[in-house]
C-alpha cells in the first residue's frame, strides 16, 4: 500500500473517530443545540477527512505506522512461493522443456497479487475519479432533463413576489422561476445563477412565498457547494461505510437547519403556514431529486420530523451558545489529536535525517534497531556493542562510496541483520589489496535474513590477494544462519554492442557471433522482442551469466541456435534464483541450440527458492522450446 493511500486511510480512520464522538455529543445534548449547529459542525469532520494536517505524533499516524510495521514483519516470515527447481542432469538429444506449468501458474498469480497490492493507491484513486465523474455526469444529466422539460414563469404577480423576497434576503443575483410537472418537489439548481423549479404554480401565494424563501435560504447559505464537498469526500473515502451514513445525516440536517433559519422570525401561526407549505409542495413527479440539489421534498419520515421541529421550535437561551462553542472546541481538539499519517513520516524521503543515532523498539521482548540511512549502516561496528545487536532495515539505501565490510576476525558480527525486504543498492569494493569483500566481513553465530543487494560490484576487490574471501552478504560466515537473501550483480556493458541483421521470410533477424553480443541480449540492449540467429560456435568466459528475460520483461522473440554451440556457460552465484540460458520467455520460439560444458549446478546453493534449467527456466504462454541439445560439464565430451 503506497504512502498516499496510507494517508487517505489514516484520514478516514480519524474522521470515523470524530464521527463517533459527534454521535455521542448529539445524543447527549440533542435538546440543547440548534439545528444550524448540528448542520455546520459536520464541516470539522469533513475537514478531517480531506485535510492531511497533523502534529508529528497522532492517533491515526501511530496506528498506520504500527500496522505497516507489523505487516512487514508478517511478510518477511512468509516464504515466497516460487516454482520448484528443475535440472536436466545428463545429455538429452530431444526437446528440453521444464514441466512446471502448474507451479509457474501459481507463481504468476502470486506476482499478480503482489502487483495489485503494490498499486492499491492507484486503484483507490481510479475508483475515486470514476465515482466523481459519474456523480458530475448524473448531476448534469438531471439538470439537463429538468431544464429541458421546464417552462419559464411569466406571471407578473409571481415575479413581483419573487422580487420582494429576493430583495428581503439581500440576494444580488437574478433568480429565475420555472415550472416542470415531472419533478417531485420544488428544487433549486444553479451554483451562481439560481433557478427555482416548481412542479406547479397552482398553489396559494402564501405557500409559494414560503417555498421561495426556503429555496433562496439554501442558495444564500451555499448549501449546494456544501453538498458537493460531501460528495467529493464520499468519492475519496468510498471504502469507508461511515461516510455514506454521514452524507445521509448531513442531507437531513441541511433541511432541518434551513427550516430553522426560515422560521426563526415567524410566529406560531406563520410556522404552521410554513409547515402546510411543505405538505402542499409534494408532487407525484417522476424525476427523482439529485443528491446535490436543494430539494424541498424529502422522505415521509424526514417530512414528519421537519414538521415536528417546526411546531416545537423555541429560541435557544444565550448560554446554549456557550455550550455550542465548547463542543465545537472539543471537536477541534479531536481534529488535531486524531491527526493523520504523514507521507514523509517514515524513510521514504531520501533527504531525511542522516543522523547515526538509530531508532529502536521492543518487539517480542527483544530490542531491535532500525537502519534508515547509509550513515547508520556504516556505523555498525564502530563500537564493540554494536556488533551484537539486532538490526532491521527500514528503508532502501543507496551506498555512495566504497564499502568497508562489517566485522573483523578479532571482532566478528554476532547479532541479527534483517533486510526486511528493503534494498541495499550499489555495494562496491575496488581495493585490490582487500582480503575480504562483502557487506559483512567476519560473522559468528549471526543471523542474516531477507537481505536484498542490487548492483553488487566487488569482483575486482582483492585482485592482489591470493586467498581472498569474497561473498556479497558475508565473506566469512562461521556457524551463521543465512536465509532468503538475494544478490544481483552489477551488469556492466561499457559500450553498445553492434549486431548485423538480415531479413528472412518477412522477419528481421539479428546475427549472433560472439559472447559479447550474447551478453548484450541478456542485458536487454536490443529489447526482448527481437529475433536472433546464431552464426557460429560461441566460447563463453568464466564470467557469471545473467539469464535472458525476467518475469517483468520476458523474452518474447525468436532465438535460433542454428545448430551451433554455446560452450562453457557458467553460473556460480549461490543466491541466484533463476539459473539457465533463458530465465523467462513468453510466446517465444527457442530452438536448435546446443549447450556444451555448461556449469550451473553450483549456482543457487543458498537460494531459498530457485528455478534451474539449461535452456529456459520458465516458458510461459505459448513458448515453443524444441530441438535443443545439452551436455553438462560433468558429462561433456
Amino acid at each position: 500500500m503506497n504512502e498516499v493511500l496510507k494517508m487517505a486511510v489514516s484520514l478516514s480512520f480519524s474522521g470515523t473517530l470524530l464521527m463517533a464522538l459527534l454521535f455521542l455529543i448529539r445524543i447527549a445534548v440533542k435538546k440543547w443545540t440548534s439545528k444550524g449547529w448540528c448542520y455546520y459542525i459536520w464541516l470539522i469532520i469533513i475537514a478531517r477527512l480531506l485535510l492531511p494536517f497533523s502534529p508529528e505524533t497522532s492517533i491515526a499516524g501511530n496506528v498506520i505506522e504500527q500496522t505497516d510495521f507489523y505487516a512487514e514483519q508478517i511478510k518477511m516470515q512468509v516464504q515466497e512461493d516460487k516454482p520448484p527447481m528443475f535440472i536436466i542432469p545428463e545429455p538429452v538429444q530431444t526437446e528440453v522443456q521444464t514441466d512446471n506449468a502448474a507451479s509457474a501458474k501459481i507463481f504468476r498469480w502470486k506476482n499478480m497479487l503482489e502487483a495489485v497490492t503494490q498499486n492499491l493507491g492507484a486503484i483507490w484513486l481510479i475508483i475515486a475519479l470514476i465515482m466523481l465523474v459519474r456523480k458530475i455526469t448524473v448531476y448534469q444529466s438531471f439538470v439537463h432533463y429538468v431544464r429541458a422539460g421546464s417552462t419559464q414563469v411569466a406571471d407578473i404577480k409571481l415575479l413581483e413576489l419573487l422580487g420582494k423576497i429576493v430583495e428581503k434576503e439581500k440576494i444580488r443575483v437574478s433568480v429565475e422561476l420555472f415550472v416542470n410537472p415531472l419533478i417531485s418537489s420544488p428544487i433549486l439548481i444553479g451554483f451562481f445563477h439560481p433557478c427555482i423549479v416548481f412542479p406547479s404554480t397552482e398553489i396559494s401565494s402564501t405557500d409559494l412565498s414560503r417555498i421561495i424563501q426556503h429555496e433562496l435560504k439554501h442558495y444564500k447559505r451555499k448549501d449546494m457547494f456544501y453538498k458537493w464537498i460531501v460528495q467529493i469526500t464520499i468519492c475519496l473515502h468510498w471504502f469507508n461505510p461511515f461516510v455514506y451514513i454521514m452524507s445521509h445525516i448531513i442531507s437531513r440536517d441541511c433541511e432541518l437547519s434551513c427550516d430553522e433559519a426560515v422560521i426563526r422570525t415567524l410566529d406560531v401561526t406563520e410556522r404552521r403556514s410554513y409547515g402546510d407549505a411543505l405538505l402542499n409542495a409534494v408532487s407525484t413527479g417522476r424525476y427523482r431529486d439529485s443528491s446535490v440539489t436543494a430539494a424541498l421534498g424529502q422522505s415521509r419520515e424526514l417530512l414528519k420530523e421537519r414538521l415536528d421541529a417546526i411546531m416545537q421550535y423555541r429560541e435557544k437561551p444565550k448560554y446554549f451558545i456557550f455550550l455550542s462553542l465548547l463542543l465545537t472546541g472539543l471537536l477541534l481538539f479531536g481534529f488535531v489529536f486524531t491527526g493523520a499519517y504523514q507521507v514523509n513520516a517514515l524513510a521514504n524521503d531520501t533527504k531525511q535525517n542522516e543522523s547515526a543515532e538509530m531508532e529502536n523498539a521492543i518487539i517480542n521482548g527483544e530490542k531491535w534497531y532500525f537502519i534508515a540511512n547509509e550513515t547508520q549502516l556504516r556505523g555498525i561496528g564502530n563500537t564493540a556493542d554494536s556488533l551484537s545487536k539486532k538490526y532491521l532495515l527500514s528503508n532502501d539505501i543507496e551506498l555512495t562510496s566504497d564499502w568497508e565490510p562489517i566485522g573483523t576476525a578479532n571482532a566478528p558480527f554476532t547479532g541479527v541483520f534483517d533486510g526486511n525486504g528493503s534494498t541495499l543498492l550499489g555495494l562496491s569494493m575496488k581495493d585490490p589489496n582487500a582480503e575480504i569483500a562483502g557487506l559483512f566481513g567476519y560473522a559468528k553465530n549471526a543471523v542474516f535474513h531477507n537481505i536484498e543487494l542490487v548492483d553488487v560490484d566487488i569482483s575486482s576487490a582483492g585482485s592482489n590477494v591470493e586467498n581472498k574471501k569474497v561473498d556479497a552478504v558475508c565473506a566469512v560466515p562461521i556457524d551463521c544462519d543465512m536465509t532468503d537473501n538475494r544478490v544481483y550483480q552489477l551488469e556492466n556493458i561499457s559500450e553498445p554492442v553492434e549486431m548485423d541483421t538480415m531479413d528472412f521470410k518477412g522477419k528481421t533477424y539479428y546475427l549472433v557471433f560472439t559472447e559479447e553480443q550474447l551478453r548484450a541480449i541478456s542485458a536487454g540492449q536490443f529489447g526482448m522482442d527481437k529475433n536472433f540467429i546464431q552464426q557460429g560456435d560461441i566460447e563463453m568466459s568464466a564470467d557469471e551469466w545473467i539469464p535472458i528475460g525476467t518475469y517483468e520483461d520476458p523474452f518474447t522473440g525468436i532465438y535460433n541456435g542454428n545448430g551451433y554451440e554455446i560452450k562453457g556457460l557458467t553460473m556460480e552465484n549461490p543466491y541466484a534464483q533463476i539459473v539457465g540460458l533463458f530465465g523467462y520467455a513468453k510466446g517465444a520460439q527457442i530452438y536448435n541450440i546446443t549447450m556444451r560444458d555448461y556449469d550451473i549446478l553450483s549456482a543457487a546453493a543458498k537460494a531459498a527458492t530457485k528455478g534451474v534449467a539449461p535452456i529456459v527456466v520458465y516458458p510461459m504462454g505459448n513458448t515453443e522450446v524444441y530441438d535443443n541439445v545439452v551436455y553438462p560439464k560433468e558429462n561433456g565430451d
